[in-house]
């Protein structure tokens, strides 16, 4: 959708409620009122994903909150991040090192020597770092610590690596428009790369927070 043309969709800013087409609730302010153009599908994204993952679910997901409350306090979660809590809780995927880089694709057919380069920083970083940062880096790629059933080769799409040549020095970012991508800056010396690598999974990249710092919702549709 983000790619194509959505006139002839003739969408609105409202939802349906899964089970009857007829029955829509409206994603914003007067949302029957305001037609998706491609100038606005993004914020049309993001605020059927708050609707559908926040919204809609509030009533469940406040008895939730109740219930796991009378266990643990929720106090005792201010600590963790959103993707620290998902690792917590849901652990991740059992894979080998050769399971992940032989899971993963380039988007080029031929790459520069540049590239070669910077894809064999990112597969020594990958041998090198620990199974939890691994586990963050699939987070931070895919959207989640685990795997579909299937492993790396049920992923769809596959699981990608990008070059971003223009963007010396910076951070590696997931794709903002397309899921499962993980995009590589170029640097001098190994040692730096890493380091961004690493500070990138565990902490989000600054580009990547700054983009859906800009949006009116607090969901950002991938992206």
């Amino acid at each position: 959708m983000i790619s194509k043309d959505v006139t002839p969709m003739n969408l609105y800013f409202e939802d349906t409620d899964g089970n009857n087409d007829q029955f829509r609730e409206e994603t914003i302010a007067n949302g029957s009122q305001i037609k998706v153009t491609n100038d606005n599908k993004l914020q049309y994204l993001n605020s059927l994903a708050r609707f559908r993952f926040a919204e809609r679910m509030q009533n469940e997901i406040r008895w939730i909150l109740l219930g796991l409350n009378e266990i643990v306090s929720l106090d005792s979660f201010i600590i963790f991040t959103e993707s620290e809590l998902e690792l917590l809780l849901c652990g991740s995927s059992s894979y080998t090192i050769e399971d992940m880089l032989g899971g993963s694709t380039i988007s080029y057919d031929k790459i520069s020597a540049t590239e070669t380069k910077m894809l064999n920083w990112y597969a020594k970083a990958v041998k090198t770092m620990s199974h939890d940062n691994r586990g963050r880096l699939l987070q931070f790629t895919t959207g989640s610590s685990l795997l579909p059933s299937g492993d790396f080769s049920a992923l769809n799409p596959p699981f990608l690596v990008e070059f971003i040549m223009e963007d010396f020095g910076g951070f590696p970012t997931s794709n903002k428009y397309r899921i499962n991508c993980i995009c590589l800056k170029n640097h001098k010396h190994y040692e730096r790369f890493e380091k961004s690598l690493i500070s990138a999974i565990n902490n989000g990249s600054q580009e990547h927070f700054e983009h859906f710092q800009k949006t009116d919702t607090p969901f950002a549709f991938n992206k």
